[in-house]
């Protein structure tokens, strides 16, 4: 016997709500997208709360020929989750000097502050500290 009109309407209204119910309450759970820390926001105090995920992306320095990248942060406060090295993005003509970025993913994990600092060397100049490359300050509210 065939499905009227009205009875395919009600099947696919049910459907349609079902899919729409579980990706609104599937969203819900979600953790948020991590915030993104750039250049930009060097000097700044940034604030985040406990279990954000924060990414700093910068550029690589190896163009100088730095090849010793270090962050610096308080450890009971945030945790490196990753770090990554991307190589620069395919164009016609290749930039003169880029050597991609360097991605850090960190996450919050306690209350407080503190400085993140990526500090950077060279591996001949061993008598020579390490360079600052970033600083910002980072505040975790619970």
């Amino acid at each position: 016997m065939p499905i009227s009109i009205f009875y395919k309407g009600v099947i696919f209204g049910v459907v349609w709500l079902g899919l729409i119910g579980g990706a609104v309450s599937g969203g819900a759970s979600l953790a948020p997208p991590p915030r993104v820390i750039t250049a930009a926001d060097q000097g700044r105090t940034l604030a985040c709360k406990l279990n954000d995920n924060l990414v700093l992306q910068l550029l690589n320095p190896a163009s100088g020929g730095y090849d010793q990248v270090t962050p610096i942060f308080a450890a009971r406060i945030l945790r490196l989750v990753s770090r990554k090295e991307l190589p620069p993005e395919p164009t016609p003509i290749p930039r003169s000097g880029d050597f991609g970025q360097i991605i850090f993913e960190f996450q919050a994990i306690s209350p407080g502050e503190t400085d993140l600092v990526i500090r950077i060397a060279r591996k001949w100049e061993v008598k020579k500290p390490p360079e600052e490359y970033f600083k910002a300050r980072i505040k975790v509210m619970a």
